[in-house]
């Protein structure tokens, strides 16, 4: 059996998602520091692996109809999803309607689910030092371009599980979906968070 064939054998399909690709850009610019995030440099490491073997990878879809059709920002997460599209390093999946139906469905029936578990997890992150560096990152650098990507902050269809796991009114988390899919605003935003 040739190594070829043997790597194709031994490895699965998967998905590389745009929150793996921001953690890569981190990464790199934060360097590996004592209060990096959480994962550190886990996720670089998974997803560089990863690419090692690429004809197994694709980038996941987005929930956002927006995010199928959409042209990548020009910064650092879109330069890296842009290029890999562009080499053939990866491909972006063509998913069914029915297909994305049933999985945002399941993604909404598991936060359902884990809800308690993920606001616990969520107000213990909150608390340590190094997520609070790692969600100064992400303001800054990536929120701009997030919400230029995916068209807001919030994700319009998981509105409920975000108002139940920050335990908030699903009426607040809607009116920060539609104030984060305004570029100026989230311009300021990213300003005055950090």
């Amino acid at each position: 059996m040739s190594s070829k064939k043997a790597s194709k054998t031994t490895t699965t399909s998967g998905w590389i998602d745009s929150a793996s690709i921001t953690q890569v850009v981190q990464a790199y610019e934060v360097g590996p520091k004592k209060e990096s995030s959480p994962c550190g440099w886990t996720v670089p490491r998974l997803v560089t692996s990863l690419l090692m073997f690429t004809e197994n990878m694709g980038l996941a879809p987005g929930t956002a109809e927006r995010a199928r059709s959409k042209i990548w920002s020009r910064g650092p997460i879109g330069d890296i999803t842009r290029n890999l599209l562009r080499s053939g390093i990866m491909s972006r999946p063509a998913l069914s309607d029915a297909v994305q139906k049933k999985v945002l469905q399941q993604t909404q029936h598991e936060i359902d689910a884990e809800c308690e578990n993920l606001r616990r997890r969520f107000n213990d992150l909150r608390q340590r030092s190094e997520t609070q560096n790692w969600m100064d990152w992400g303001i800054r650098s990536a929120w701009e371009e997030h919400a230029e990507n995916f068209g807001s902050l919030v994700d319009e269809a998981l509105i409920p599980q975000l108002a139940r796991i920050l335990d908030v009114t699903v009426r607040e988390v809607r009116t920060a979906h539609k104030e984060t899919s305004k570029p100026e605003t989230v311009k300021n935003l990213a300003k005055t968070e950090t």
